[in-house]
C-alpha cells in the first residue's frame, strides 16, 4: 500500500498461471500488469494473434500513461464490495487521473456500488472516459456513461457522487480502466 506503482514488479504472463493453476484472459492481466513497472514473462509467439494484438494495445497504453504512473500519487479506494477493487493514481498537479476497477470475485450485491473518486481537485471539471479495448473488460457490461463516449464532472461530484461501475459483479476476473483529465 506504500510502495509506488513504478516499484511494484508486474508482469503479463502466460493465461495459465503457473502457481495458481488460474486462467486469466489478456486483457485483465495487461490491466493488472498497468499499474507497476510492466513487464512481460511469457512466449507471446505461442500466443494467439489476436491476444498479440491486445497485447500490442496495451504496450501502447502504457507508453502513453507512464508519465502519469511513474509521477502520479497512488489512490487506494476504500469501496464498500469486498469482491471489487477501485484503486488508482492521480497526477501531482491533480489535473490527470488513471483508476481500474478490478471483479476480485463473485458480488453478492447484484448491482455494484457507485466509485467514488478520492484524490482529485474538488473544484475542477474533468472529462472521464472508459478505456477501449480489450484490456477494460466486456463492452456490454459498462456502465452507460463509458458507453456513451465521454462524461464531464467535477471533482466533487466524482468523489461524493461518484460514477455508476461495469455491471460484471457476478464475472470475476474483470478489469474496466478509465481516465479523468
Amino acid at each position: 500500500m506504500l510502495v509506488p506503482y513504478e516499484l511494484i514488479g508486474t508482469h503479463v504472463g502466460s493465461a495459465r498461471a503457473h502457481l495458481s493453476g488460474r486462467t486469466t484472459s489478456v486483457g485483465f492481466r495487461c490491466a493488472t500488469a498497468l499499474f507497476g513497472h510492466a513487464g512481460i514473462e511469457s512466449d507471446i509467439t505461442a500466443w494467439t494473434a489476436a491476444d498479440r494484438a491486445a497485447l500490442a494495445e496495451w504496450i501502447a497504453l502504457y507508453k502513453e500513461l507512464r508519465p502519469l504512473l511513474h509521477s502520479g500519487d497512488v489512490v487506494r479506494v476504500d469501496h464498500p464490495d469486498p469482491a471489487a477493487w477501485l484503486h488508482g493514481v492521480v497526477a501531482p498537479d491533480r489535473r490527470r487521473a488513471l483508476f481500474a476497477y478490478v471483479q476480485l470475485e463473485t458480488s453478492v450485491a447484484q448491482r455494484p456500488a457507485p466509485m467514488r473518486l478520492p484524490g482529485l481537485n474538488m473544484s475542477a471539471e474533468y472529462v472521464v472516459r472508459a478505456i477501449h479495448g480489450e484490456i477494460s473488460g466486456p463492452e456490454q457490461h459498462w456502465p452507460d456513461w463509458a458507453k456513451a463516449g465521454e462524461l464531464r464532472l467535477t471533482g466533487a461530484a466524482l468523489a461524493e457522487i461518484g460514477l455508476a461501475a461495469p455491471g460484471f459483479t457476478d464475472r470475476p476476473g474483470n478489469a474496466f480502466l478509465f481516465t479523468l483529465g
